[in-house]
C-alpha cells in the first residue's frame, strides 16, 4: 500500500515484513476465553491497569487451553485462571441471562412496556431520536444503527432479534446505561474507531452477541483503533461464537492495540433492576 511506479522506480514500498500482529488490550477489567490468543508484541500487556483500579490490573480466565500472549505477557502481576493442567471450563448450556432470548422473556413475564424500534426509525438506517425516553426498545429483525449520544441520567435496553451493525461511536454519558443484545451478531463498521495511538472511547456501553462480534477492516493499512468504554459478550445463546477482529494496523502494532477495553463502573453502580440477576442463597436451621 502506498507504492508508486514512476519511470521504472519504485518507491514507497513496503513488503510488511514484521514480527507484529494485531492484539488487544483491557484495561481495569477481567478477560474470559477458551483458549485466549493474543499476540502481543514484546514488552506488552494483555491485562494493564491505572488509577481508577488502583495499578492492579484484572484476571484471564483461559478455560481448557493454554493462552498465547505472543511476545508480551498477561499482567504484570501475570495471574492466569484454567490452562491444560488446571482447566476451568464452563459450558453454556442455557443462553445467558444477559441475552436476547432472556432479556424478552423477563420483560415479557413483568409486563414491561417493550417499544418497538421499527416506529422511531428504519431499521435499515437507524438514527435514534434526541430524545430518547428510558426503557426497552425491540427490534423484529436486522438494524443497522448509526452514531448516536444518548440522553443524561437514563437507562436503555435495546433487543435486536437478528444482527446489529454499528455504523458510528456510541456515546453514554456518566448516569446513563445502555445495553445492546442481539440474537445474532453484532459487526462493527470498519469507519468506526480513532487514530492509532487515541484511547478515546468510539463504544459505550454493554455488548451482547448471541453469535459473534466482528470488527470489519478498511484494508490497506488504513484501520483504526477501536476502543470500547463496557464490555463484550460473545455466545450468549450457547451455540457458538466469538471475538472477530478483522483490523490491522500494520506497523503501529508493534505500540497500539487494534482493539482496547477498559471498564466502566458507574455503569455497574448504575445498573437498572431488569438486567440484573438475582442470587438467592437459602440456609436451614434449627427451629
Amino acid at each position: 500500500p502506498g507504492a508508486l511506479c514512476t519511470a521504472g522506480n519504485i518507491t514507497n514500498l513496503n513488503f510488511g515484513i514484521i514480527n507484529s500482529r494485531p492484539w488487544w488490550q483491557i484495561t481495569c477489567a477481567d478477560v474470559k476465553e477458551d483458549g485466549i490468543n493474543d499476540l502481543l508484541p514484546a514488552g506488552a500487556v494483555a491485562l494493564a491497569s491505572n488509577a481508577s483500579c488502583s495499578t492492579t490490573p484484572g484476571l484471564a480466565f483461559t478455560g481448557g487451553t493454554d493462552p498465547n500472549f505472543g511476545q508480551g505477557q498477561v499482567s504484570s502481576t501475570g495471574q492466569i485462571a484454567g490452562g491444560a493442567a488446571y482447566p476451568e471450563v464452563s459450558s453454556v448450556s442455557t443462553p445467558l441471562s444477559t441475552s436476547y432470548t432472556s432479556l424478552m422473556t423477563k420483560a415479557q413475564n413483568a409486563n414491561l412496556p417493550v417499544t418497538d424500534l421499527s416506529t422511531l426509525c428504519s431499521l435499515t438506517n437507524c438514527t435514534l431520536p434526541s430524545t430518547l425516553s428510558h426503557g426497552v426498545y425491540r427490534a423484529s429483525g436486522n438494524v443497522t444503527l448509526n452514531a448516536f449520544t444518548f440522553p443524561a441520567n437514563q437507562n436503555y435496553v435495546l433487543l435486536i432479534n437478528g444482527n446489529l451493525t454499528l455504523q458510528g461511536n456510541m456515546s453514554i454519558p456518566i448516569g446513563s446505561t445502555v445495553l445492546f443484545s442481539a440474537s445474532g451478531n453484532i459487526i462493527v463498521a470498519p469507519t468506526v474507531g480513532s487514530a492509532v495511538n487515541s484511547t478515546n472511547s468510539n463504544l459505550d456501553g454493554w455488548y451482547v452477541a448471541g453469535q459473534s462480534f466482528t470488527v470489519n477492516s478498511q484494508g490497506n493499512c488504513n484501520d483504526l483503533r477501536l476502543n470500547v468504554a463496557g464490555s463484550v459478550v460473545v455466545d450468549a445463546t450457547g451455540g457458538g461464537g466469538a471475538f472477530q477482529n478483522n483490523r490491522d494496523l500494520c506497523a503501529n502494532n508493534a505500540t497500539n492495540p487494534t482493539a482496547s477495553f477498559i471498564q466502566r463502573l458507574d455503569m455497574v453502580l448504575n445498573a437498572p433492576q431488569f438486567i440484573e440477576q438475582q442470587t438467592t442463597v437459602s440456609q436451614e436451621v434449627s427451629p
